[in-house]
């Protein structure tokens, strides 16, 4: 991929690729890293912005997944409000991604998901209804 990225520097593929194999590398940051690249190559290329969600989207559900492992509840409350805060980071990069392509079911359904989960009544009913517009 590094030699397909000297010869073809405009292509936010290559970019993207780097940061999927990245990402099963479980190297989140040069994964995240590889997709900036592919927007900076391409603002409006989906899947860059999509993945970027993505990526803070798992990084979140990981930290409620040790949050619900404590058993302390200020402790517990700590760590649940780290992890509301880590999943808003996903909303705009998936926000972009629906403007992107406003049909894409993934991308509104992991919308709707964040939307529930922080209690953001308005924004999940809007997404929900494009859901079930489909």
């Amino acid at each position: 991929l590094d030699l397909a990225e000297n010869l073809a520097k405009s292509n936010p593929s290559i970019y993207f690729a780097k940061g999927t194999l990245f990402e099963k590398l479980g190297d989140k940051e040069k994964a995240m890293q590889a997709y900036e690249q592919a927007i900076e190559v391409d603002p409006e290329f989906f899947n860059a912005w999509f993945n970027i969600g993505a990526l803070y989207f798992n990084n979140a559900v990981e930290m409620y997944e040790k949050a619900n492992e404590i058993e302390d509840l200020d402790e517990y409350n700590k760590a649940k409000a780290e992890a509301d805060e880590a999943l808003k980071k996903a909303i705009p990069p998936l926000v972009k991604a629906h403007e992107l392509d406003p049909t894409e079911k993934s991308c509104m359904e992991t919308l709707s998901t964040i939307y529930y989960r922080l209690q953001m009544t308005e924004e999940r009913d809007a997404i929900k209804a494009k859901l079930d517009n489909l």
